[in-house]
């Protein structure tokens, strides 16, 4: 066997100029927005900030307007953080963090009634189709290129003719 002495080990101390270089190498390589799965710690550990995030603004700083005395109108910025999740994660990320903040939310805080598993999809669906949006629209780098003003108008006049013809139907 051989021994090794004393002055053939390099001692580095151990937060040096080099190895926090590396440090920051190694961190701005690892970008959770190119990966291709959403399973690191680090994108777990964002969408989950963001899922809480969510419910705290729409259990907490929620606000209900009442009509009629009975509590008909509720105002609250949630889905901001769960069509976040979606664009920066990806739709099944998205998902999810809808999913999870509906139910955790509602057993924090019910809000008066029974639960609902319509509301629960919807929120998922608030946070997923944001991202299938995204994703589509990266798909497709010729369709960042154009004009959107055709599309939103599209979109405008099909809205509104849902609109009427649901007026139409109820003869109103």
């Amino acid at each position: 066997l051989r021994y090794l002495s004393a002055s053939a080990v390099k001692v580095e101390p151990l937060f040096s100029r080099g190895s926090i270089a590396q440090f920051r190498r190694i961190i701005m390589k690892s970008n959770t927005l190119k990966s291709k799965s959403f399973l690191t710690t680090r994108s777990l550990v964002t969408v989950s900030l963001l899922t809480a995030i969510s419910i705290v603004l729409a259990r907490v700083l929620g606000l209900i307007i009442p009509i009629a005395g009975l509590p008909a109108l509720k105002i609250n910025f949630s889905s901001v953080p769960l069509i976040m999740a979606g664009i920066f994660y990806g739709p099944s990320a998205g998902f999810m963090a809808g999913a999870i903040s509906d139910v955790i939310g509602y057993m924090i805080n019910p809000m008066g009634g029974a639960y609902f598993p319509g509301f629960t999809l919807s929120t998922a669906l608030t946070g997923m189709i944001p991202g299938l949006i995204f994703k589509l629209l990266a798909s497709r780098k010729n369709l960042i290129k154009q004009n959107f003003n055709y599309y939103n108008s599209f979109f405008i006049l099909f809205i509104t003719a849902c609109l009427l013809y649901a007026f139409y139907l109820k003869e109103v």
